[in-house]
């Protein structure tokens, strides 16, 4: 549907999506996903914005549970990422411009990360931040050792 500003968003549920969600998302775009993603998501986008939240009702606590897969916005450019729930390994991998916010992500967070914001909420695993570069920041809540 598009909005008075231009932009167009797409609200949808769906059980699990496929992997590779807003691969390469543009300026302008929004998903609100209700329910849970495979790896990938928001791989190389430019701009955009995805907001994935899990259903109604679930029987877990969204921040011990994975809503999102491995390698979610690597090499992402832009745009912005919101999960209600945790993140797999390899989270923001080469992030350059990106913004997000997660409840917490598995080993490798934000590895050879050269831009933009994360947010992690809660714990993310081992080798956080290796490699790191540049005009960034990461306020991991805890570290899993």
């Amino acid at each position: 549907m598009a909005s008075s500003q231009g932009f167009m968003r797409l609200h949808t549920s769906c059980v699990s999506v496929l992997p590779s969600l807003c691969c390469v998302l543009a300026q302008g775009l929004e998903l609100h996903l209700t329910g849970e993603a495979n790896d990938y998501v928001g791989k190389g986008m430019g701009g955009g914005e995805i907001v994935i939240v899990p259903p109604p009702g679930s029987g877990f606590t969204s921040s011990e549970a994975s809503l999102v897969g491995n390698t979610c916005l690597y090499g992402a450019t832009g745009g912005r990422l919101f999960v209600n729930g945790r993140a797999g390994e390899r989270f923001a991998v080469r992030n350059s411009m990106a913004e997000a916010v997660v409840e917490g992500a598995g080993d490798h967070c934000c590895e050879y990360m050269t831009g933009g914001t994360v947010v992690c909420l809660g714990t993310v695993g081992r080798n956080v931040a290796a490699g790191m570069t540049g005009e960034n920041f990461v306020v991991p809540i805890s570290i899993q050792t």
